[in-house]
């Protein structure tokens, strides 16, 4: 399987290489992407975790997440004289490669039979949004690297239990560090508890202390990484426990009165500025902390829940589908092709369900469901979208 796997990677990466140098190698990074370079690049160069083009230039940047900058700036001290923009986005493709060799193990070690092995990995290897996020120096590909590697460590398919204790803590341990990647998948170690629980009143069984024990340590690494990095925040903000600095941004951009009621933008995101009568980021920089600002745009988004409960359940439909229904929004040739593939996932997740679903084990299927039902609450509390479906 070893050997079919690397054979995977090694079709998988000329794939992704070959997208790179069709679109070019080194188109400057936008959006979420040029937010994570400068930050490696900043890293790599010594200057710190600091984002110079941003509102707070001199401060230290709680923003974005370090998981993916820091990797890339470990790229970028290891070869030198090669341009940053190309080393991410090579960065980023081998990364994307990888994830569908990973694919295929997974699925060997969930279900034992070779083909569907095979279509897994096909199925990931030509994902256009993956293409698209390695392409473009996102950071989701380098969280289905953790996630991904992470459950192979922890689950084992068809037994009742996790595999050995030290590998099953260097999976958790990789889970962790994906928060650090998407906070929201913090909520991961919420749900698989309350999974753990229901398996046990279902079955009638009272868990030993070894497996108290065991479940408290695996906690414990868990939250160790994010504890790290809001341990550093709060040598910033004073505040604890704060991961990121756009969480106000996110949730107030994806529950405000525009993505409430214009069809455009029903169930997705506005950038606070464009909500009318808000005050301009800019403006509010000039009064206000980076932490202040996350903490304004955060409760500006509960106000607006609390004061629209008839309206959310709308808001909340357009968020689901949105995120889960492959039906283009802007109708084009490109995007009916990519809801078309996303319809063959929808298939694939089928047959995969009602032909291996009851030989997976108590873990997997805790492990599995959880990170299901973390990702559908992610889009409920802030807004839907492609990327967010993509990662599930």
């Amino acid at each position: 399987m070893m050997r079919l796997c690397s054979s995977l990677f090694l079709l998988s990466l000329v794939l992704n290489l070959v997208v790179g140098m069709v679109l070019g190698m080194d188109r400057p990074m936008e959006s979420d992407a040029h937010y994570f370079y400068k930050l490696a690049a900043s890293l790599a160069a010594g200057d710190g975790y600091v984002f110079q083009e941003g509102f707070w230039p001199d401060a230290p940047s709680m923003q974005r997440l370090p998981g993916w900058p820091f990797l890339v700036s470990l790229v970028m001290r290891l070869v030198p004289g090669v341009s940053d923009v190309v080393l991410m986005r090579m960065t980023a493709l081998t990364v994307n490669a990888l994830n569908a060799a990973l694919v295929a193990m997974l699925t060997w070690r969930l279900i034992r039979y070779p083909l569907p092995c095979v279509v897994a990995f096909l199925l990931y290897a030509v994902h256009p949004t993956a293409l698209v996020c390695a392409y473009d120096g996102l950071s989701e590909p380098f969280f289905v690297t953790l996630c991904v590697g992470g459950l192979l460590l922890f689950v084992t398919g068809t037994d009742e239990s996790c595999r050995s204790p030290a590998l099953a803590f260097g999976g958790i341990l990789l889970l962790g560090v994906a928060v650090l990647v998407r906070a929201n998948f913090l909520l991961w170690i919420g749900f698989a508890g309350l999974g753990l629980v229901i398996d046990s009143i279902r079955r009638q069984r009272i868990p030993g202390v070894r497996d108290l024990v065991f479940l408290a340590l695996g906690v414990a690494v868990f939250l160790l990484p994010p504890i790290l990095w809001a341990a550093r925040n709060h040598r910033i903000c004073g505040d604890f426990p704060v991961l990121s600095t756009i969480r106000g941004q996110t949730f107030y951009g994806g529950n405000n009165e525009v993505v409430a009621n214009q069809k455009k933008y029903w169930g997705y995101w506005v950038f606070p500025n464009s909500i009318p009568g808000e005050t301009t980021m800019w403006d509010l920089s000039r009064s206000m902390s980076e932490y202040e600002v996350d903490v304004y745009y955060y409760e500006k988004g509960k106000r607006f829940i609390a004061e629209h409960p008839l309206g959310m359940p709308k808001l909340e439909l357009g968020k689901l589908l949105r995120a889960y229904v492959p039906v283009p929004w802007n109708p084009s040739l490109k995007s009916w092709s990519l809801a078309a593939f996303r319809w063959a996932l929808y298939v694939g997740l089928i047959l995969g369900l009602a032909t291996t679903w009851r030989n997976l084990g108590m873990f997997s299927r805790v492990v599995l469901s959880s990170a299901l039902m973390t990702n559908v609450a992610t889009v409920l509390i802030f807004y839907g979208y492609t990327r967010f479906a993509f990662v599930i």
